[in-house]
């Protein structure tokens, strides 16, 4: 693990770094922090570099669609049934939206849009990345919390979840 910071006008820089043993033991949750990207992502696939459909921020034009993109670490055997889910759910506030994702699951009973799947997990152990595109044109204008949750079929364990917050603004 590496973290960097730096403030040029301060001729000032700091670096973190550590490791672990097992790189998987700061994982609080299977599931990623959730990145915004341009909704055509979710139809035609990712091309390349996340970057390249990337939104730069979490303050969206309204009544236009959004991709979701998350990554999901856990690998059920194949053959297993895993329901995934998206919500969006208005929150107060104001001001601008969190910029760190969470892993909190949408507010159960605040769902604006919600849709949910089902996905039969396969023999590769590729495509750990998952996208979707959420149609927010009949929301309000606002603070949202954007979620996605992971339930595996017999699994008794918890529902997984990451979220993240968005404002849409009314153009």
């Amino acid at each position: 693990m590496s973290l960097e910071a730096l403030r040029e006008e301060a001729r000032w820089a700091a670096r973190l770094r550590g490791a672990v043993a097992d790189p998987t033991a700061w994982m609080t949750s299977p599931l990623s922090d959730i990145l915004l990207v341009r909704a055509e992502a979710a139809t035609s696939g990712v091309p390349g570099p996340l970057t390249t459909v990337a939104l730069p921020s979490p303050v969206l034009p309204g009544r236009q669609p959004v991709g979701v993109y998350w990554e999901w670490y856990q690998r059920p055997a194949p053959g297993t049934i895993v329901t995934i889910e998206a919500k969006v759910a208005r929150i107060g506030g104001k001001g601008l939206p969190d910029p760190l994702g969470h892993s909190e699951c949408a507010p159960a009973d605040k769902a604006a849009l919600a849709v949910q799947w089902r996905e039969t997990v396969g023999n590769s152990a590729a495509g750990v990345g998952r996208v979707v595109a959420l149609d927010l044109a009949r929301l309000e204008r606002g603070r949202y919390i954007v979620a996605v949750a992971t339930t595996v079929e017999g699994d008794p364990g918890p529902v997984h979840c990451t979220s993240r917050e968005i404002a849409l603004t009314g153009l």
